[in-house]
C-alpha cells in the first residue's frame, strides 16, 4: 500500500539556538529601592544567574556566576564586565570572596570547590569531591557527595570557609595560603645600591633580640 494521505514528511532539522545576550543586570539602591544603572552584559547563552558576591575590599567590583558555568567580574564604575572565566560542564550555585578579597571560591553541581586568585583570575587550587565510580572512600572529612548550594568565607579567619550541600552536611575547610613572596636579593657587584641607599635597605629583614 502507498503512504496514507496526509502523512507527515520529515523536513530538515531545526537550526541550533543562537547565542543571545542575557537581559542586562540592573543595580538597585538598597536604601530607597530605586533602580540604578544597568551593567553591559557579556554575550553568552540564556542561563540563570545563580550567585552574586561583592568584593570585600573593593565594593565597586561584583562577581556573578550562572548555571552555564560562566563567572563574570563586573566593574560597577565602568558599568561593564572586566573579566570572565568558564567552568566547563558545571553549574555554579555558590561563590564568595575571602576576607581581604585576594581570592574567591566557587562551588556547584560537580561538587568540586575551586579557588581563584582575584588579581589574575587564575585557578590556584581545587578541593576535589570523592569519585565514587573510581572507588574513592567517602568519609565525614571528604568532599560533598551531592551538589553544593552554599559557600561562605569566615568573616575574620582569612583562609577558612564553609560549604553546604544537598547531602545534608556543612563542611569547614581551610584554603591553602598563597605562596610567600620571593626573597629580596642581597648586594651583588652586578646590582650596586643607589648612592643614597642604606645597606639595611638591601638586606632581608632579621629579628633583633
Amino acid at each position: 500500500r502507498g503512504r496514507a494521505a496526509g502523512a507527515l514528511k520529515r523536513g530538515p532539522p531545526p537550526p541550533p539556538p543562537e547565542l543571545t545576550p542575557l537581559p542586562s543586570p540592573q543595580l538597585v539602591d538598597a536604601g530607597t529601592g530605586a533602580p540604578g544603572p544597568c551593567l553591559r552584559q557579556v554575550r553568552r547563552p540564556r542561563h540563570a544567574v545563580t550567585a552574586l558576591g561583592f568584593h570585600r575590599a573593593k565594593p565597586g567590583l561584583l562577581l556573578a556566576a550562572g548555571a552555564d558555568g560562566v563567572v563574570v567580574l563586573y566593574d560597577l564604575r565602568a558599568g561593564s564586565a572586566a573579566a570572565s572565566l568558564t567552568e566547563e560542564e558545571n553549574e555554579i550555585h555558590a561563590l564568595d570572596f575571602c576576607r581581604d578579597g585576594s581570592a574567591f571560591a566557587t562551588a556547584g553541581k560537580d561538587r568540586h570547590i575551586r579557588l581563584y586568585d582575584s588579581h589574575t583570575h587564575q585557578l590556584v587550587h581545587v578541593v576535589r569531591a570523592p569519585d565514587f565510580m573510581a572507588g574513592d572512600e567517602f568519609t565525614p572529612f571528604s568532599g560533598h557527595s551531592r551538589r553544593i548550594f552554599a559557600l561562605r568565607f569566615h568573616p575574620s579567619e582569612l583562609h577558612l570557609f564553609l560549604t553546604g550541600g544537598w547531602d545534608n552536611s556543612v563542611k569547614a575547610r581551610a584554603a591553602p595560603p598563597p605562596p610567600p613572596p620571593p626573597p629580596r636579593p642581597l648586594l651583588s657587584p652586578s646590582h650596586p645600591p643607589p648612592p643614597d641607599a642604606r645597606v639595611s635597605d638591601w638586606l632581608p629583614p632579621v629579628l633583633l633580640c
